[in-house]
């Protein structure tokens, strides 16, 4: 996929033709033994994706330059899940594994005498995810109709680690030594246990009303981690820097479900919620200056006196709802069959306590 386009500021044109690749292969294989102790079905799948966002930037300004910027991304990964039933338990779980290592090159010409390989934006990362879960799905008979309950527990684990740090930030004619990139970049490990239940209620045979809670986690990603920018780049200071936070910890919220969901009548079928997150250690963006803070830049540069900071705030909540409904015009209309429309409304509201953690 590419993309091209030019813009024009302060008199000068800047043209950005963009491009972007995807590669991917997976094989998957599905186990149904006869009669098996562990499990009636094993899906498993292995996969591996490459993927290439390159951007080319050429500048007619009074210092002509050209800027080739990438991101690309290899992941490699496993997943497996099992099902297995005890007349009424339903038991399914499973285990994932995932690795992902990224680099971001950066080259400018022109911009200095020749090439310059410039700082990178930011660092190369290998992150690894791991997981497993377990869930089982009881169902009932009350008042005639299916009654369900799914208990559900899940552990996942990230570990991120920044790599080639050494040319993270080169040509900065000192602003920006390979010690200060040391200081402000580490290694990022985090496991979360995250349970789940959930409840739920036939109506009517095609129409569920449910209630439910989900442990969520968000861990940070490479960028929120090693992203940076203006850490003196093109061989000069800069009075501003924007940088992640490879301390950051995992943003974890508390979420809870009620909806409907299904056909009410012959030719109307609706999905209905309402919904409440409550966030703990929520990942935002942060502006400080040295004089006020000058605890965030003793690992940074003496030429940096403003910081755009990945940051964890105390606490946040999102709550809403979102209703859909689809309306099969053939039910009441013999000419329209086959023709169908559909209607949604959402609505959301959300605050966070702006309280820094460190």
């Amino acid at each position: 996929m590419g993309a091209s386009g030019s813009s024009t500021r302060d008199g000068s044109t800047s043209f950005q033709d963009s491009k972007t690749r995807r590669w991917g292969v997976s094989v998957a294989d599905l186990y149904t033994p006869t009669d098996g102790l562990l499990f009636d079905s094993l899906n498993s799948k292995l996969f591996f994706s490459k993927t290439e966002a390159h951007d080319y930037t050429i500048s007619n300004a009074a210092l002509p330059s050209q800027v080739w910027s990438g991101y690309d991304t290899n992941t490699v990964g496993l997943e497996s899940k099992a099902t297995k039933e005890w007349r009424n338990p339903r038991f399914s779980y499973g285990v994932n594994l995932r690795q992902s290592e990224s680099e971001h090159p950066l080259v400018a010409k022109n911009i200095l005498a020749g090439s310059v390989n410039l700082g990178r934006h930011q660092a190369d990362s290998k992150i690894i995810n791991a997981g497993a879960f377990v869930q089982d799905k009881m169902t009932w008979d009350l008042a005639g109709r299916d009654f369900s309950i799914i208990p559900a527990v899940r552990f996942a684990w990230q570990h991120a680690k920044p790599e080639n740090t050494y040319n993270l930030f080169t040509n900065t004619n000192g602003n920006v030594t390979a010690s200060d990139t040391a200081k402000m970049y580490g290694t990022n490990a985090d496991g979360q246990i995250l349970p789940a239940l959930a409840f739920q209620y036939n109506l009517k045979p095609d129409l569920l009303a449910y209630v439910q809670y989900k442990r969520g986690a968000q861990f940070p990603n490479a960028g929120q981690l090693y992203g940076s920018w203006a850490l003196g780049y093109f061989g000069g200071s800069s009075p501003y820097a924007t940088i992640g936070d490879p301390n950051l910890k995992t943003e974890t919220s508390d979420n809870y479900e009620l909806g409907l969901k299904g056909r009410i009548v012959d030719g109307v079928t609706i999905s209905a919620a309402a919904f409440y997150n409550d966030y703990k250690n929520f990942i935002a963006n942060g502006y400080y200056r040295r004089g006020s803070n000058p605890d965030l830049f003793a690992n940074l540069p003496n030429t940096i006196s403003t910081l755009y900071l990945t940051e964890n705030r105390d606490k946040a909540y999102i709550y809403g709802g979102e209703l859909s409904a689809r309306f099969e015009l053939g039910t009441w209309f013999e000419q329209a069959k086959g023709f169908s429309a559909r209607l949604a409304y959402g609505y959301t509201q959300g605050c966070r306590k702006i309280q820094r953690l460190r």
